[in-house]
Formats: C-alpha cells, sequence, structure tokens
C-alpha cells in the first residue's frame, strides 16, 4: 500500500483527507525507539512541529518526553 503524495496523487482532489492529513502509524515511534532513547533523555522536551492526531506525540509521552505539540489543522 502506498502512503503520502504518492497515495494522494492518485486519488480525485475531492476523495482526498481534508489537507491532505494522512495519520503517522504509532508504530513508527516503536521501531524507531531505540534511536529516540539513544539522543533524548526522558523529561526532555521534543518539540512535534506536525502533531495531526497526536499518533507520534502520545507515544512520546508514553515513552517519559514531554511534547511541545503544533499543527496547522488541529
Amino acid at each position: 500500500m502506498s502512503h503520502g503524495k504518492e497515495y494522494a496523487n492518485r486519488m480525485k482532489e475531492e476523495d482526498r483527507p481534508v489537507g491532505d492529513f494522512y495519520a503517522t502509524p504509532r508504530s513508527l515511534v516503536w521501531v524507531a525507539s531505540d534511536l529516540i532513547e539513544s539522543q533524548f533523555h526522558k523529561g526532555e522536551c521534543i518539540l512535534d512541529p506536525c502533531n495531526g492526531n497526536g499518533a507520534i506525540s502520545s507515544e512520546l509521552e508514553s515513552m517519559g518526553f514531554i511534547v511541545n505539540k503544533n499543527d496547522l489543522f488541529f
């Protein structure tokens, strides 16, 4: 299955979600958790500049990080 722009470009514009929003899978944080934990310390603040529905930020918070959330649409 394709994602993001590649997927959206094949859809009619009227069939696309508002703002072309495609949620990031929470499992992405699970896959990258070792890397995240090696670069940041629990309790540190991490910026999520494209928070969307909070899939990534909620996983980071469950790992013990403080997340500064920002987004254009949410």
